[in-house]
């Protein structure tokens, strides 16, 4: 089968093997090492590394999938449980930069990740030793591997070597490789990485917008709209019943925008900022669905008798696109909320079962259930 992402020839190195480094897999750990890798090569320019600066790196990658969007690496794969046990991993705020970054050094320094020291180095370069290890027990494999590495170093340009207890070493022309083809190699990892989580996460949505820090993109437009929506009625919080002034309104993702990583506006909603702070990246009890859909209802309805055509089916694509409602007549209220039940429930139940906290109420407020 051809491969979808083929990496640079080179007359030097086995590009095959490198290609093979993910044919075979138990965890997240071998994609994160290799990452890490590739990131102290690109921005230090050195190929003997420290292990810890590796794991580092490690932690680094994992943590906004992981932590921040909730996926999941599998049942055997420890990484959650490497961040769920030391407290300043769960820190939000500039973990891996300025202070937060001293501190996860020395957490490192202390131990915290030296399984992954153990076997992740060796088993990642298995396809380079394919034949040699015929017949080697499990037990042994990776000291063999260690052995291997210094053994055919040169002759065969293994990807790196054990020369320095807690180093390893990238072969030249290997490292020349790296350098000289960063940008495609970290594409074609960034497919094998994204293909690995979505095997993990097959129904979780917007998987590639998961995998790093993203920039949030203004909310200009879809706040335009809801002004606009709010000339014709009062603007109402949907979870405290309270009017909203302007200078008080905040547009809240009723899915959270790390679990849909999209500003959609059929999935926004003006709240108070109070409110808007205090759910964060909660799912929202389900009774809330149905005000969610009649305020869209009436947005949409009044809207649409102020924009331009073009303008207003411009914002409201998205309506048509991702929930299903036509919107080529007249708007049906029970059709709006129909449509926001049948999509919403579901994605609600799988933010749940993916680590998302559910059921979220406003704290301190009187509100009858329906």
């Amino acid at each position: 089968m051809r491969d979808l992402f083929p990496l640079p020839n080179s007359n030097e190195v086995d590009i095959n093997r490198l290609a093979s480094l993910f044919d075979q897999y138990t965890s997240s750990y071998k994609f994160l090492w290799f990452k890490a890798i590739l990131d102290v090569i690109k921005i230090h320019n050195i190929n003997i590394i420290d292990m810890n600066d590796i794991l580092f790196g490690m932690l680094q990658e994992a943590y906004y999938p992981l932590i921040v969007f909730h996926l999941d690496f599998g049942s055997g794969d420890g990484m959650r449980k490497i961040f769920e046990q030391n407290s300043i991993l769960k820190e939000k705020k500039s973990l891996f930069t300025g202070l937060g970054k001293e501190k996860v050094r020395h957490i490192l320094e202390k131990g915290i990740a030296n399984d992954m020291k153990r076997y992740v180095p060796t088993r990642l370069l298995v396809p380079f030793f394919r034949e040699h290890l015929r017949g080697c027990k499990e037990s042994v494999k990776d000291e063999r591997i260690r052995e291997l590495t210094n053994i055919h170093f040169e002759e065969e340009r293994t990807l790196y070597r054990f020369s320095v207890k807690d180093q390893i070493e990238i072969h030249p022309e290997w490292f020349k490789y790296f350098k000289k083809n960063m940008a495609v190699i970290e594409g074609w990892y960034f497919y094998k990485w994204i293909s690995f989580l979505q095997s993990r996460n097959p129904n979780v949505p917007a998987i590639p917008y998961k995998i790093m820090n993203q920039e949030r993109t203004s909310l200009k437009l879809q706040r335009g709209f809801w002004l606009e929506a709010a000339k014709n009625r009062p603007m109402v919080c949907i979870y405290s019943d309270s009017l909203l002034k302007e200078d008080e309104m905040e547009l809240d993702h009723f899915l959270p925008w790390s679990f849909v990583a999209h500003d959609q506006l059929w999935n926004l909603i003006p709240v108070s900022k109070m409110l808007n702070i205090q759910k964060s990246d909660k799912i929202p009890h389900p009774r809330f669905i149905e005000k969610l859909a009649e305020r869209h209802f009436q947005a949409l309805e009044d809207t649409r008798q102020v924009f331009k055509t073009k303008q207003w089916n411009d914002l409201a694509a998205c309506y048509q696109g991702d929930l299903r409602i036509n919107l080529d007549g007249p708007i049906r209220l029970d059709a709006v909320q129909d449509a926001y039940q049948n999509t919403l429930s579901a994605l609600m139940n799988l933010a749940i079962n993916t680590g998302f906290e559910g059921n979220w109420e406003p704290a301190g407020l009187s509100i009858r259930h329906g």
